[in-house]
C-alpha cells in the first residue's frame, strides 16, 4: 500500500481543493458550511461526513479532505438517451462505520421519474508501472452492487451514482434527495438534473471496435474448456448489451459462436447462430463499421505456413466468411481486420494478400492498425487507417484522410503517458481525453483489443483459486495481471471485472470512456445541425454570427487539447465546452424549417 508523507498529505489537500473549485464553478454546487473536523479525527468519536465531486476525479482511498467539500448541493446536466455520473463520498470522522446504507430514490420533475444508480467503488492494488503515475498503491476503479457496506475509520468509501436519462425525458428539470445513514446518523445530499431537449442518438457516428472475446471470458469463468460448450449465446449475448449500453461494440462478434468446415476454397463458414445473437443488438446499439467479417492474423505470425503466408489462401478463407456474412443479412457496413501491427518488412506481402482479399471480398473494407512508420505501400489497399494515437499528427493520415479514406486510432499497452490512455493509474480526465483527441484529428473509430484480460487474476477459471474465494472478495492485484507482467501497465485490456454467475461490473474507466464517447457525439451531432442550418433559406436560416460561433464549438480548441501529450487535465474546461456545446445543439435543433 502507498505510504503518504506529511508533505504529500499536504498535496492531496490542495489537489481535492482545486479539483472542489473546478467543479463548483463548472456544474454549479452550491457552497456547504464549512468547520474545523478532519476526517479521521478524534479517535472515538462517531459519525461520518459526505464530500460530493464529479465523475473525473478518482478519489484515494487514504488520505486529507477539505472541509469545504461537505454535502453539496449536485447539478448536473444531460441529453436524452445520455448517461451522466458524480460521485458521493462518505468519511468517518473518528471511527469506524459498519453497515452504511443509502438511499436514491428516482428524480422527480416535468416528465416520468428518472432512476438514480448507485455503486460502492471498489479498489485495485497497482504496481510500480513503467510510466510516471501520481502513485503506486489502491487506486479505485471497480463499481461493486449496492449493498450495506463498512468503512475503516482512516479511509473513505466512494460511491458512484449514475442517472440515466430515458430517450423519451420531457425536458426540464428534475430533482431528488441521496440519503446516506449509518445508525441514528443520515446524511442527504440534494439533487439536480437538467434534461436537455435534444436526444443523443443511438447508435452513434464513432465506430468503437472495443474487444470482447467469447474464449477470454470463458476462460475467466470456466478455465479451459472450449466456451462454445460451457457458455450459452445468451450468457455471451449479456455481455454484448452490457458493452452496448456503454455505447462500445464488440469488435470480434463476428467470429464468435460460427462452425467451419473444409479448409482454403473448400471452407463452409456457418454464422446462424452468430445472426441469432447479433442482430437483435445491432440496430439498437452499434454503429456502422463496428463488427470485423473476418480477423487475419498479427505481425508476428506473417511468414508462418497458412493465410499468414499464402495470399490465394487469406483470400479464400475471407471469401467464405464475407460470403457467409451477406448470405446471413448480416450489418452491410462491416470490415476485414488486417494483418494486425505488421512490420515494415512484410509490406510487400500485405500488398500481394490485401489485392486478393479486395478482389474476393468486395464491398468489405480492409482496417489496418500500425504501430510502425508510414505504411506508403499499402496505400490504395487499405480503405481504414488505425494508428496509435501517437501517431495522429502525422501528416501521412491526414492526406490520406483527405483523400477519402477513413481515419481510426486506438491505444493498448501504448503509448504510455504523457499520452492519454487507460491505464488505472491515469487520472480520469485522460480516458475521457482519447475521444477528444480522436475528434480533433478527425478520426472516425477508437479501437481497443480487449475489455475482459483477466490472465492471472482470482476469477472462478483460474485453477490457482479453484475451491478458494474470488473476486469481488478477494482484491485484484496488478502485480498478478498478465498484461502486467508484460508491459508493466496496470490495467491494461480489463476494462470490466468478472462479477458472480458471469455478471459484468463495471469500472470508473469504463464509465469515462462512455462519457467520452458521449462528447464525441455532442460534437458530431452540432457539426450535423450547423450543415442543416446552413442549406435552410435565406429567412430562416441563423445568423452568420451564430453560424460562425457554431462552427467553432464544433472544434477541439487548444484550451482541451494543445497536443498529443499536451492537454487539459481540469475537469472544469471539457465541462465548461460541453454545456456550450449543448446550447448550440439545443439553439439549432429548435431552427423552424430545419431538415430533420
Amino acid at each position: 500500500m502507498h505510504s503518504i508523507t506529511p508533505l504529500s498529505l499536504l498535496g492531496q489537500r490542495v489537489v481535492l481543493c482545486l479539483v472542489w473549485l473546478a467543479w463548483t464553478s463548472s456544474l454549479a454546487i452550491a457552497q456547504p458550511t464549512t468547520s474545523d473536523a478532519r476526517a479521521g479525527g478524534e479517535k472515538g468519536v462517531g459519525g461520518f461526513r459526505v464530500l460530493a465531486t464529479h465523475a473525473m476525479y478518482k478519489v484515494p482511498r487514504t488520505g486529507a479532505v477539505r472541509d469545504d467539500a461537505l454535502t453539496p448541493e449536485v447539478r448536473i446536466d444531460a441529453a436524452r438517451d445520455e448517461t451522466e455520473c458524480f460521485q458521493l463520498v462518505v468519511l468517518p470522522t473518528g471511527a469506524p462505520l459498519k453497515s452504511v446504507t443509502v438511499e436514491a430514490p428516482p428524480l422527480t420533475g416535468p416528465g416520468k421519474p428518472i432512476p438514480v444508480r448507485w455503486n460502492r467503488v471498489g479498489f485495485v492494488e497497482t504496481a510500480k508501472p513503467s510510466y510516471a503515475t501520481e502513485y503506486v498503491g489502491w487506486w479505485p476503479d471497480p463499481l461493486l452492487p449496492p449493498a450495506p457496506f463498512d468503512v475503516d475509520q482512516d479511509a473513505r468509501q466512494p460511491l458512484w451514482l449514475s442517472v440515466d436519462v430515458p430517450p423519451d425525458a420531457v425536458p426540464g428539470t428534475y430533482r431528488g434527495i441521496v440519503t446516506i445513514r449509518h445508525e441514528k446518523q443520515a446524511v442527504s445530499v440534494p439533487v439536480e438534473l437538467r434534461a436537455r431537449s435534444f436526444r443523443l442518438p443511438r447508435p452513434g457516428t464513432l465506430s468503437t471496435a472495443f474487444g470482447l472475446y467469447a474464449w477470454a471470458l470463458s476462460k475467466g469463468y470456466h478455465g479451459k474448456r472450449p466456451y462454445q460448450d460451457v457458455m450459452s449465446v445468451e450468457d455471451y449475448a449479456r455481455w454484448c448489451e452490457f458493452l452496448g449500453r456503454h455505447r462500445l461494440s464488440p469488435k470480434n462478434i463476428g467470429s464468435e459462436y460460427l462452425t467451419r468446415t473444409g479448409k482454403g476454397a473448400d471452407m463452409k463458414v456457418d454464422m446462424s447462430r452468430l445472426k441469432k445473437l447479433m442482430m437483435p443488438l445491432a440496430d439498437r446499439y452499434f454503429a456502422p463499421y463496428s463488427f470485423c467479417v473476418y480477423r487475419l492474423p498479427s505481425g508476428p505470425s506473417i511468414g508462418k505456413p497458412g493465410i499468414a503466408s499464402d495470399p490465394d489462401l487469406a483470400a479464400a478463407v475471407v471469401k467464405a466468411h464475407a460470403d457467409e456474412w451477406k448470405r446471413q443479412g448480416l450489418p452491410p457496413k462491416a470490415y476485414i481486420y488486417g494483418y494486425d501491427e505488421p512490420k515494415p518488412k512484410d509490406y510487400d506481402f500485405l500488398r500481394q494478400a490485401y489485392t486478393k482479399i479486395r478482389a474476393a471480398a468486395p464491398g468489405f473494407p480492409i482496417m489496418q492498425t500500425i504501430n510502425q512508420r508510414s505504411p506508403d505501400e499499402l496505400i490504395g489497399l487499405v480503405d481504414i487507417w488505425c494508428p496509435l494515437t501517437a501517431s495522429l499528427s502525422n501528416s501521412f493520415y491526414t492526406d490520406r484522410a483527405k483523400a477519402g479514406d477513413t481515419l481510426w486510432t486506438y491505444v493498448c499497452c501504448s503509448p504510455k503517458p504523457p499520452h492519454a490512455n487507460f491505464f488505472i493509474d491515469q487520472p480520469a480526465v485522460d480516458h475521457r481525453m482519447v475521444f477528444w483527441q480522436a475528434r480533433q484529428h478527425g478520426a472516425t473509430g477508437v479501437l481497443y483489443w480487449c475489455v475482459c484480460w483477466w490472465d492471472g487474476l482470482p476469477t472462478p477459471g483460474n485453477p490457482q483459486y479453484k475451491g478458494k474465494k474470488v473476486f469481488p472478495e478477494v482484491p485484484i492485484r496488478s502485480r498478478d495481471h498478465g498484461t502486467y507482467r508484460s508491459f508493466k501497465t496496470n490495467g491494461d485490456g480489463m476494462l470490466v471485472y468478472p462479477g458472480p454467475n458471469m455478471t459484468p461490473y463495471s469500472s470508473i474507466r469504463l464509465e469515462v470512456v462512455r462519457d467520452g464517447i458521449e462528447d464525441y457525439e455532442y460534437l458530431a451531432l452540432l457539426s450535423s445541425l450547423v450543415a442543416k442550418a446552413k442549406a435552410l433559406s435565406d429567412g430562416k436560416r441563423p445568423s452568420a454570427d451564430v453560424l460562425k460561433q457554431a462552427e467553432s464549438l464544433c472544434t477541439v480548441p487548444k484550451t482541451i487539447s494543445q497536443s498529443l501529450t499536451d492537454y487539459t487535465k481540469d475537469p472544469r474546461v471539457i465541462y465548461d465546452r460541453r454545456r456550450a456545446v449543448a446550447d448550440m445543439i439545443e439553439r439549432l435543433d429548435a431552427l423552424p424549417g430545419k431538415a430533420n
